[in-house]
């Protein structure tokens, strides 16, 4: 029984496609291998895609053509036989120009579907080469946490030794051993960061949780490199984003909608075809062409016309709202990458070489006895505080210029492994 039912289990996993064994897990992950894992994995994307060729699909179901009608008539039967008998093939079908609007309605839409699908595309890779971005930042803050441990260390040693000469006193051995307590607890802190950014990552490619591991190494460096992006030239591409090109598609196919309710109006078409046969065989064919007369449809077909054109209208103020969100969206964009930008070239140009000079003259002035403790902590403080904002400046520059990115359909920053 046991034996059966695992039979059973097997046969049903290969029947709906479902991998057996979960995919393996990578080595190395850089950005370029994130993006295709999760374009091939995101459930958004693949939904969509499905809801792109149904709409497809849907486009032959539009031409409003009813299903033949085939009928067998025999009329005059008496005792010596019958008059007549005939098969009649009947048709029916809306008037021509009715499928035709419906028809390209519903070409829009699907049209406006794949825009959408480029635009979750876009979004989706944004989204996995930010989440790299918080990666590779959570790992400087631990290397910059690390970096604090040492210096907390540094000065347990030279307090020891002014300590033991007499040059320092028990309440700085107690300041040190305090310092060198929160330099190990902002390193734990910085740790967790980086491990809940690993899983934030894994999360947005849809990476399979047995492939998972510890030991993922990621390639990719968070360094600083310069990018230039004029705000004019972004702004000038408002009107080829896929999102407006979405929402101008929905227009149309409103537009369509409008045409196709008017004509929805027009009468049918039925066709009929049958041969007869009087009684000395099918000898004889017959045809009839007929219209239906909707002489009531003007009750419901003109709720049917306000409903389009309103819906037309609401399409219209949707592009409208549309564009005036992306204006939005990427001029906050360029303005947080310009204020990010200046603040990594004033570190790289002064503070950076004036906070370290700074750290090296005061730990040397205390080991000679020329500075105080509270100066030298005050000073350690004053650098990491330093290296904590460049990063975070580097960090915020990196995740808007992947925002820009989407805008400028161009990669500037991780184009390669």
């Amino acid at each position: 029984m046991h034996a059966r039912t695992g039979l059973i289990l097997l046969l049903t996993m290969l029947a709906l496609g479902r991998p057996l064994r979960a995919q393996p897990a990578p080595e190395r992950l850089g950005v370029v291998e994130a993006v295709r894992l999760a374009e091939a994995n995101s459930p958004e994307l693949n939904r969509l895609r499905a809801a792109v060729e149904a709409a497809r699909a849907a486009r032959l179901t539009t031409f409003g053509l009813d299903a033949p009608t085939v009928a067998y008539a025999r009329e005059g039967i008496g005792a010596g036989g019958f008059n007549e008998q005939r098969v009649v093939v009947s048709q029916a079908f809306d008037f021509p120009t009715t499928g035709l609007y419906r028809y390209r309605q519903a070409d829009r839409e699907a049209e406006a579907l794949e825009r959408r699908l480029d635009v979750l595309r876009r979004q989706t890779k944004a989204r996995v080469k930010q989440a790299y971005t918080r990666v590779l930042y959570a790992r400087e803050i631990e290397h910059l946490r690390q970096e604090e441990l040492a210096l907390a260390r540094a000065l347990i040693d030279a307090v020891s030794t002014r300590l033991e000469v007499g040059e320092a006193s028990p309440i700085d051995r107690m300041k040190a051993d305090l310092q060198l307590a929160q330099a190990r607890d902002n390193l734990d802190a910085a740790h967790r960061d980086f491990l809940n950014a690993r899983y934030d990552l894994f999360r947005a490619i849809g990476l399979d949780p047995e492939a998972q591991r510890y030991e993922i190494a990621f390639p990719d460096t968070l360094a600083y490199v310069p990018v230039e992006i004029d705000q004019e030239a972004a702004l000038a591409r408002l009107d080829e984003q896929p999102e407006v090109q979405e929402a101008l598609t929905r227009v149309q196919a409103a537009g369509y909608g409008v045409r196709a309710a008017r004509s929805s109006l027009l009468p049918r078409v039925h066709l009929s075809y049958w041969p007869q046969d009087f009684g000395t065989g099918y000898d004889f064919q017959a045809f009839e062409v007929g219209i239906s007369v909707p002489l009531w449809g003007w009750l419901d077909g003109r709720g049917r016309i306000q409903q389009a054109r309103a819906e037309h209208r609401q399409r219209q103020w949707e592009t409208d709202a549309v564009r005036l969100d992306l204006k939005q969206a990427i001029e906050q964009a360029w303005h947080r990458y310009d204020a990010s930008r200046q603040i990594i070239e004033r570190f790289n140009q002064t503070v950076q070489e004036r906070a370290a000079t700074l750290l090296a003259l005061t730990r040397e002035g205390y080991r000679l006895g020329e500075i105080d403790l509270l100066t030298l902590l005050d000073t350690q403080r004053t650098y990491l505080d330093s290296q904590l904002r460049f990063y975070q400046a580097l960090r915020d520059y990196y995740l808007d210029v992947i925002e820009l990115e989407r805008y400028l359909e161009q990669d500037l920053v991780f184009t390669g492994q």
